[in-house]
């Protein structure tokens, strides 16, 4: 028989693709063509190798600051079996680095590394309709946060606080948004 004993959980299969992350897996695919010349192409690929060899929730191709180590860099980023964002392992990151050389520019030196994951909190104070239940806009406040940040941004996309005191603002009974700041968790 075979024994093995895993020192790192098992990482690099996707729990399940809302139409967001499918949304963004499939819009280049079609003049990718299996080639890589472009950043998404670069991207398309990532999330084109099949998941026998590791799946990616995130994968993000920028050209690299640091190019001594290549002209290409590639954050990635995995789930875990409960679906929180883990860092890819070894193995699907030299899968990863196989399946694009299938692909790249002769001249392309690609780079893979981890995404840094942030993990941010929301304070607020609002000012509510003195008509209203206060415990009522308060859990209309968090809900309207919860559903406005259900999907996960792209590695290094922008995040707004205006976007945060919007949804605030809109939120029946209330009447002002006076403060919001972001803490680091």
């Amino acid at each position: 028989g075979l024994e093995c004993t895993n020192e790192s959980p098992i990482v690099g299969s996707i729990q399940s693709d809302n139409i967001e992350d499918l949304r963004k897996r499939v819009m280049n695919s079609f003049g990718n063509q299996r080639r890589a010349v472009t950043l998404k192409d670069y991207e398309t690929m990532c999330y084109s190798m099949p998941y026998k060899f590791g799946a990616l929730k995130r994968a993000k191709a920028i050209r690299n600051p640091n190019p001594r180590r290549g002209n290409l860099l590639i954050a990635t980023i995995s789930e875990d079996e409960d679906g929180k964002l883990y860092p890819a392992n070894s193995v699907i990151k030299d899968n990863l680095k196989t399946w694009l050389d299938k692909g790249r520019m002769v001249s392309d030196v690609v780079d893979i590394t981890d995404a840094k994951v942030v993990n941010l909190g929301i304070n607020f104070t609002v000012i509510g309709d003195l008509n209203k239940d206060t415990s009522i806009i308060l859990d209309s406040c968090t809900n309207a946060l919860i559903a406005s940040l259900e999907t996960r941004p792209d590695i290094g996309e922008a995040f707004y606080i205006t976007d945060v005191y919007k949804t605030l603002k809109d939120v029946e009974g209330v009447i002002d948004v006076s403060d919001v700041s972001i803490v680091s968790k």
